[in-house]
């Protein structure tokens, strides 16, 4: 098993049910171990028919009682509509069928077997009528957040006697015979080994921490961007795979990627968690350097829209904006704008010298847009309002309030990567297959290395985990069955 994040970690473990001895291969020591998974948020988003499937899920009653809660059904056929609608209709329909089918059945057993805790996702719950309506898709979450995810799937892996860790192994090839892989080569404390195995999967991540490989597949401003997550993908595993014969699939130039605080070190950590991320733009107006806006910031909801905004970002100068808010919109702020403090000014022209912008242009953007702002449609946070500019360019589609109201409150954001979307070509039984359709023998990949999920700047929020740990069950119990 190569890599420790969920894909890995679940795979890992799904192999151990069958008896199989389980070997994991972690790039990182053990202080830094996790991926992306320990820096997620936690959310996942899977099938279910309504309340009574999520009661099975959650431990905890909720204190307004499972009366005073409503979450409507969020069926596998919707969730694979979601996935190819997102997608324009590339994704992978075999992959996205697995995927919508089986993720709740998925977290069922990571709850059951695997003791991962579920909590309701309050933070998208509104009261409507009293009732606390959650939504479908994204009504649960991990209990404490990716890192309790994260440690609690290698505290299962440490108590099962079948399934040993091994930290600070940095895969450099597959070892393969007679067209079959069994086997790996590492580097481990500066010497170069080979580990033979029955099989070999590889959950260890997209290529996102690389800057080489970047802009070889995203493009040049790619290497601009900020990591959200780990350090450690740089997608040599995925390289090896494809010298072996594995192919490339999926949207290569594609990517998961939000705004961050600029000022966010250049990757993540699992002490920063998502607390750099900057969700809150549509209440806000976006200038870059010159004190230009160039984007819709109210074009649609975060979760539809946060893809696009953050390429657009990463194309202004130096790759970065700034998020600026007045005083109405000031309790809007989501909670991770507390991690940091904005830069504050009781009136517009003292931003000279306080942020990198040019002021007097600054002040004309907001003049012009202050003009054409909220003529049409009445401001709610809540929808879709259609309060919207009227000939400002560009336009601003919803939530389009005047930045007129002191103080006005600016936080510098750039374009931060959370992982790739292209990879190796996997079929519905995880094997890693070549470009004329057969089986790599020996060969499996789940999570992040695989491609055919996910294109262009959609995405639906909270499937990556989801995605990981389906095809992880799925390649632990494939791989385990396949050398009994």
């Amino acid at each position: 098993m190569v890599g420790a994040g969920n894909a890995a970690l679940t795979a890992a473990l799904s192999a151990s049910e069958s008896n199989a001895q389980v070997l994991i291969l972690e790039k990182a020591s053990r202080s830094d171990r996790g991926g992306n998974t320990a820096i997620s948020s936690g959310m996942m988003r899977h099938s279910h028919g309504g309340k009574a499937d999520i009661i099975k899920l959650v431990d905890e009653t909720p204190q307004c009682g499972w009366d005073g809660i409503s979450i409507p059904p969020y069926f596998a056929g919707r969730f694979y509509d979601d996935i190819m609608s997102s997608s324009k209709g590339r994704a992978d329909p075999v992959l996205a069928r697995v995927l919508s089918e089986k993720s709740y059945e998925t977290v069922r057993w990571m709850k059951e077997e695997l003791g991962t805790k579920f909590v309701l996702n309050d933070a998208l719950a509104t009261v409507i009528n009293g009732v606390l309506k959650f939504e479908g898709p994204e009504a649960l979450k991990i209990k404490g957040g990716g890192i309790h995810m994260s440690n609690g799937l290698f505290e299962k892996c440490e108590v099962r006697h079948n399934v040993s860790i091994m930290y600070g192994c940095a895969v450099q090839g597959l070892l393969v015979e007679s067209g079959k892989v069994n086997g790996v080569s590492i580097s481990r404390n500066g010497r170069k080994e080979k580990i033979r195995a029955g099989s070999v999967i590889l959950g260890s991540g997209g290529f996102e921490s690389s800057k080489e490989l970047r802009e070889r597949f995203l493009g040049s401003r790619w290497g601009m961007a900020k990591v959200r997550g780990t350090s450690n993908n740089t997608g040599e595993t995925m390289l090896a795979a494809i010298d072996a014969g594995a192919m490339m699939y999926g949207d290569m130039a594609g990517c998961h990627a939000t705004q961050i605080d600029a000022r966010a070190p250049n990757y993540g950590n699992p002490g920063l968690g998502d607390s750099t991320q900057r969700y809150s733009w549509p209440y806000c107006i976006l200038v870059n350097k010159d004190g230009m806006r160039f984007a819709d910031e109210g074009k649609d909801f975060i979760n539809v829209s946060y893809a696009k905004l953050a390429r657009d970002i990463l194309m202004q100068r130096d790759a970065v904006a700034y998020q600026l808010f007045d005083g109405k919109t000031s309790g809007l702020l989501r909670d991770e704008y507390g991690s940091v403090t904005g830069i504050t000014v009781q009136a517009l022209d003292e931003f000279n010298g306080k942020i990198d912008v040019d002021t007097c242009q600054l002040m004309k953007t907001v003049k012009s847009f202050n003009k054409g702002a909220g003529r049409l449609g009445k401001f709610n946070s809540e929808i879709r309002d259609g309060c919207r500019t009227e000939g400002v360019e560009p336009p601003k589609s919803n939530w389009a309030q005047a930045i007129d109201t002191s103080p006005f409150t600016a936080y510098p954001v750039s374009c931060g990567i959370t992982y790739t979307y292209g990879g190796l070509r996997i079929d519905d039984k995880a094997h890693v297959l070549r470009k004329d359709g057969t089986w790599v023998e020996g060969l499996y990949a789940t999570g992040e290395i695989t491609g055919g999920f996910f294109y262009g700047d959609a995405y639906p929020r909270g499937t990556g985990l989801m995605r990981g740990a389906v095809f992880g069950r799925i390649a632990g119990a494939e791989a385990s069955a396949s050398f009994k």
